[in-house]
């Protein structure tokens, strides 16, 4: 049910991480990309996504996370990019309203992906982090839905490859919109039937 994560974190301090095992173990696939080339790693790490991007190499970095971090995974990811520790508690709280917020360094998305699932429609979290040469996205979901555009990103005439961060991030937004169109469908079938 949404909303009960609210509940587990009553009269503690704003931006506690909660130290809990998480039901879906974080997966790590790194991309770094740029006009002549695009390289996948997976598994990846958040150092390496790091070193990536502080070397200087020009590109865009995007390291996605499928599945929940635990908390020593968002405590490193908060150290390394400098992320603010309510940015890190609204990555681990699964029941966010869509939002963005500006940082000095970053801008920070949260949306929700609705999917049908069993018979009824379940609501996914995906938090998106874009910074100046690299996005991080961490999905709440077993199912990776990014898998398209890292297709798109091996191909050698893809425009985000041409593209910094920016497009990838608002390629990803738009990746994350069109989840909802397929439930649309079926409930305007299911309208149409009645």
């Amino acid at each position: 049910m949404r909303g009960m994560g609210k509940l587990r974190r009553v009269g503690l301090a704003p931006g506690i991480l909660l130290d809990e095992s998480q039901p879906l173990p974080a997966q790590m696939q790194l991309v770094h990309y740029g006009k002549d080339s695009a390289d996948t790693r997976a598994p990846a790490s958040i150092l390496a996504a790091q070193e990536l991007i502080s070397a200087g190499n020009e590109g865009v970095t995007w390291l996605h996370i499928q599945g929940l971090p635990n908390k020593e995974v968002l405590e490193e990811m908060g150290a390394r990019f400098g992320l603010h520790h309510l940015l890190l508690e609204d990555i681990q709280s699964r029941d966010q309203r869509p939002k963005l917020e500006e940082y000095i360094e970053h801008i920070f998305v949260v949306l929700v992906v609705p999917r049908w699932q069993d018979g009824e429609v379940v609501l996914e979290q995906i938090s998106l982090l874009l910074g100046e040469n690299f996005v991080l996205s961490i999905h709440d979901s077993c199912q990776d839905i990014t898998g398209a555009l890292r297709e798109r990103l091996a191909q050698p005439t893809s425009r985000l490859r041409i593209h910094s961060a920016d497009f990838l991030f608002y390629a990803l937004m738009d990746l994350i919109i069109d989840q909802i169109y397929p439930l649309l469908e079926r409930f305007g079938a299911t309208i149409d039937a009645l």
